[in-house]
This record gives structure tokens, C-alpha cells and sequence, in this order.
């Protein structure tokens, strides 16, 4: 009897469990629906967030275009098996990158490495190339170690090819490196030396409950549930919600680099100088996590040369940086013994001449063009600067002002093509575009049309006062450059552009104001101190001139501008 009465309770919990859970399903469903996307990636490598292997499903990116993953045994994002075997007369180029590279937003024959693999074969008959994708979201430098070290050297590389993004460095985590005998010294009043020594990644730990969670991400029970369950799948974007949040706020651990210069009693204006067994580092950019990138970089090329293997560094731009809305952000530089090959010039010559859209606006990825643009641009400098064998065919570099080339390009958009027109935000791009061009009319229709349906976008307003400043129009120049901060207050940008404004109109006590509006909400920037200098030069205040001036120079030492006017003042005598 008492096993009925058991039995009984847990048939009645189990239907009321049920029936809670459709009521909830039914309302998410209505007022909360989820864009669902089955879960491709898992542990595999010493990196948690490696893709799945043999996965085939279709994903959604946050515009709502559609595209195919792929992968094949090995985790790789390519639709045939690779061995870890070389054939005979084969140049293999593994390819370790992020987002970009993986190609969110693309089918696998639509992304860089295929189109790469398919330009250079296309140009061979002496030798074959194999182009291999190892890229996932979210990688950074740390994982491309990671992969190359347990996993890529199995593949006998000839050339290795990392992409490095503005993000690199701001997500490197903190808890992941381990620094061993640090040690500092002050040297100065406003100088400390902190010398590093020994370091090593930290191995992923899975605990109990992570090994629980990937062995359930492996059932087909779970995986039926995430692909029609919109609750589940809130459930599951809340979960990771919190986690990227206790993870962004929990402390430094000990023995992170991080958590040794929190505690050494540094001041504001103490100048910290990296010192590592190679050299001495100091830039008024370098954190914690910049000397950590550094490190990293450093690891990925001693293992490259361990391999007797060519380690090319390709800088990925911002689509902001290649539409020339955005100034490229101070990106730390060391030197390096790789070679590097920075995109921006090229991307942005090709997309002012051209209105294919090169990035999806909503998630700044390359679209199926931007990816095969890039491709044929990584092929010219292959062949420019002799990085893959020279045959008779490959020595020849692709013309992309070639009509039938563009074309090409052009149609590789052809899946997508409709939705990016119809979206109302590629009109700002094309509005940039035509801008500079100088074809200011048609920049202001396309702009004017993208602000009715965005109407808070404060871009787009500055955007709209740019346009009206060239035209000569200097009133509604700074009416909407006014829109803009209304809009956001806290861009140093903006309050730039409206001291520029009131300059032109010889206004320039306010356009002093807005510069040091623009100064108090990004401190330490060269190029705010530089036009103060320029603006009390107008208003012949030398004294202060001279002083702006010789800030810029404390921050750039080589700024061309500051020496230049710092020499005329002395040589006129006016200090």
C-alpha cells in the first residue's frame, strides 16, 4: 500500500511537472520566443569551447540570416577528413582564428579558407593545397596555443596563419595564465619595474557537475529538447548569462598577473616597464592582459619554429575601421620577429569603390563577399611576398579592379543578397560609402532614410552633421551633431566633431569647451591635447599652447604635428 501511495504522489508530481512545463513552453513561446541554435561547441584540445565533430545543423546569426555548420571528425569546420598524415607534394596552411575566421554567417563554402584553398589550387599543377579552417567563436590567442600545441603540430604544417581582432587581448582570461616568481622594483618616483619570468596556462579543471553537463549535451534526449524548446533555451541563455557575469567579477586568483600588481601599492601615476628574460616593455597602452598577449604571441612562433614552420599574423579591421567611421583603436604593438599582414588599406580602397556589402551591419562578421574579398587579398600577399611555393601559375597576383573579378565577388553575396537589401540598416553603409565618394546627396537621402527607422542612433546623427559640415552647411551641422550627444553624451567623439563646428565658425572659446568635455571622458588621449594646443594657438594663448603641445609629445614622442609647431614657436621666438 505504502509503495502506491509513492507511486501515486510521484504520478501526480510528474503530471503536474509536465503540465507547468507546456503552460510555461506555450507562454514563451508567444511572448518570449527564443532564436534557437543548437549548442556546437564542447571540450576537446584543453579548450572548452572547441566545435563538435561530425555536426550538422543550422544556425542563425543576430540579423537572422541563415547558414550551414559543418564539421568533420576531427572538430575542424570543413566538410571532408583531413589526416594527420602530409600526402606527398602537399603544402598544408592551418588556419587559427576566431569568429571571423569560422565564419558566422557563411555556409563552409562560402568562408576564407575554402575560397583560399580553391584560389591556389585553381593556379597549381605542380603542387596541392590544403587550407585548413580551425577556427571557433570566441577564440583568442590562448586557444590558438592551446589547438596548436595538443592538436594542429599532428598536421604537419608548411604555414601557419592566426588572425588577430581588437578583442584578443580583452579576453584573455585572467585565471588562465600562471606567472611564477614575480618580482618588481621601483626605480623612480613614478616608475616600477616588474619582471617576469616563468609562466604556464593553467589546465582546464572539469568538475563533477561539468562532466555531468557535457555527458547530458551529448544525449539525444537533451539535444531533441534544445532544438524545440523555447523555454529550455531561455533557461539555458539565462544560465550563461550569469556565468560570463560571475566570471567578469570574480577577483583575480593568486599567482595571475593581475592579482600580483593589484597588490604591490602602484599609484595613478605610477609608469609600470615590463621587464621579461628577452627585453624591457614599456607603453603607456600595456596592461596586464597586453603583456599576457604578448606572451602568448611569443609561444605560438617558439612552437611555430619549433616546427621549422612560417607564422603569418593577419590584423583583422572593424567593419567601423574599414567604412572610416571609426578611428582604428591603439592597438599594442611588439616587436615581433612574424610577419604581418594588416587588412584595413585593402578592405577599405575596395568597399569606398564598391557598395558590396563586405560585413552584415547587425554582427560586424564578413559576409560571403568580405570573406572572398579577403581570400583573394590573402592570396596577393602570399604572392607578393613569396610565402607559399612559386610555380609557373601561383606567381600571378588576382587584379580586383577586373571587372569579371567584382563580379565574382559581388555574386558570392547572391544567397543573402535580398535580405541585405532589404535591410534598412545597410543604409548606413551605403550613406559612408557615398560620403566618401564626395556624392554628399546621396549620402544624405540614404542617411536620412536610415534615421527614420532608427531614430535614437547616435552614429547616425553625427553621421548627418559630417555630411551637412562638408557641404557648407554649418547650422545643421551642429544642430545634429547637438542630436548626437543629446543621444549619447559620453562619446569624446562627438564632442570633437562639435568643437570642429564651432572652430569653422570662429567660435572658439565653445570649441575649446567641447574639447576638454571630449578630454575629461577619455583622459590621456594624444589627439584631444594636440587640437587643445591648436586651439589656444587660435586664441594666442602660447603658454598653454606649448603646454598641450608638449603632452602630446610625453604620450607620442614621435608625433610629427606637435614637433613641428613646438620648433616654429621657438624658432619665431613667440615661448
Amino acid at each position: 500500500m505504502l509503495i502506491l501511495r509513492y507511486l501515486k504522489h510521484f504520478t501526480i508530481f510528474i503530471f503536474c511537472f509536465f503540465l507547468a512545463f507546456s503552460i510555461l513552453e506555450v507562454f514563451i513561446r508567444i511572448f518570449i520566443p527564443q532564436n534557437i541554435v543548437p549548442g556546437y561547441t564542447t571540450l576537446a584540445f584543453g579548450i572548452p569551447n572547441a566545435l563538435k565533430d561530425n555536426y550538422d545543423e543550422e544556425a542563425t546569426t543576430g540579423g537572422g540570416y541563415t547558414y550551414q555548420i559543418q564539421t568533420n571528425e576531427k572538430h575542424l569546420r570543413i566538410t571532408k577528413n583531413i589526416s594527420y598524415k602530409k600526402p606527398e607534394n602537399t603544402f598544408r596552411i592551418l588556419c587559427l582564428g576566431d569568429s571571423m575566421l569560422f565564419g558566422i554567417g557563411t555556409n563552409n563554402d562560402e568562408n576564407l579558407t575554402y575560397h583560399l584553398e580553391k584560389i591556389i589550387n585553381r593556379r597549381s599543377r605542380e603542387i596541392i593545397f590544403e587550407v585548413i579552417n580551425a577556427g571557433a567563436p570566441s577564440w583568442g590567442p590562448l586557444e590558438y596555443y592551446l589547438f596548436l600545441k595538443n592538436e594542429g603540430y599532428k598536421y604537419s604544417p608548411d604555414l601557419i596563419i592566426t588572425t588577430t581582432y581588437i578583442d584578443d587581448i580583452t579576453n584573455i582570461p585572467h585565471d588562465k595564465i600562471e606567472f611564477k616568481n614575480l618580482s618588481y622594483k621601483r626605480t623612480s618616483n613614478k616608475e616600477v619595474k616588474v619582471f617576469l619570468d616563468e609562466w604556464e596556462v593553467r589546465p582546464n579543471e572539469s568538475s563533477f557537475s561539468q562532466q555531468f553537463l557535457q555527458i547530458l549535451q551529448q544525449s539525444e534526449i537533451y539535444k531533441s529538447f534544445t532544438r524545440s524548446s523555447h523555454l529550455l533555451n531561455l533557461i539555458r541563455y539565462r544560465l550563461s548569462k550569469l556565468l560570463l557575469k560571475g566570471k567578469t567579477t570574480q577577483p583575480p586568483p593568486p599567482g595571475s598577473l593581475e592579482y600580483f600588481v593589484k597588490n604591490i601599492g602602484l599609484k595613478k601615476v605610477d609608469k609600470i616597464v615590463w621587464v621579461t628574460p628577452a627585453s624591457q616593455i614599456s607603453n603607456q597602452n600595456t596592461t596586464t592582459k597586453s603583456i599576457q598577449y604578448y606572451f602568448l604571441i611569443n609561444e605560438i612562433s617558439k612552437l611555430a619554429k619549433q616546427m621549422e614552420v612560417k607564422l603569418l599574423l593577419v590584423n583583422v579591421p572593424l567593419s567601423q575601421e574599414v567604412l572610416g567611421v571609426m578611428k582604428r583603436p591603439d592597438r599594442i604593438s611588439f616587436e615581433s620577429e612574424n610577419i604581418t599582414f594588416d587588412l584595413l588599406r585593402s578592405l577599405s580602397r575596395f568597399q569606398t569603390k564598391h557598395l558590396i556589402p563586405l560585413y552584415y551591419r547587425e554582427d560586424h562578421h564578413w559576409t560571403p563577399a568580405g570573406h572572398m574579398l579577403t581570400a583573394i587579398l590573402l592570396f596577393n600577399y602570399f604572392v607578393k611576398n613569396q610565402i607559399i611555393p612559386q610555380t609557373k601559375i601561383v606567381n600571378e597576383a588576382i587584379d580586383i579592379t577586373n571587372f569579371k573579378v567584382i563580379e565574382t565577388i559581388r555574386k558570392s553575396n547572391q544567397r543573402i543578397d535580398s535580405k541585405l537589401e532589404a535591410s534598412p540598416k545597410m543604409l548606413f553603409n551605403k550613406a559612408v560609402i557615398f560620403f566618401k565618394r564626395d556624392q554628399l546627396n546621396l549620402a544624405k537621402e540614404n542617411i536620412t532614410r536610415y534615421i527614420q527607422h532608427f531614430k535614437n542612433d547616435s552614429k547616425a546623427y553625427s553621421m548627418l552633421g559630417i555630411i551637412y559640415y562638408k557641404m557648407g552647411n554649418i547650422k545643421l551641422a551642429e544642430e545634429y551633431t547637438k542630436k548626437s550627444i543629446e543621444i549619447n553624451p559620453n562619446s569624446h567623439w562627438f564632442h570633437i566633431r562639435l568643437s570642429e563646428v564651432y572652430s569653422y565658425s570662429a567660435r572658439y572659446e565653445e570649441s575649446l569647451q567641447e574639447l576638454k568635455i571630449a578630454l575629461e571622458l577619455h583622459p590621456g588621449d594624444p589627439t584631444i591635447f594636440l587640437l587643445l594646443g591648436q586651439g589656444y594657438l587660435r586664441l594666442n594663448n602660447l603658454k598653454k599652447a606649448v603646454e598641450m603641445f608638449n603632452t602630446v609629445l610625453r604620450l607620442q614622442p614621435k608625433n610629427q604635428m606637435a614637433l613641428r609647431v613646438l620648433t616654429e614657436i621657438k624658432q619665431r621666438g613667440l615661448n
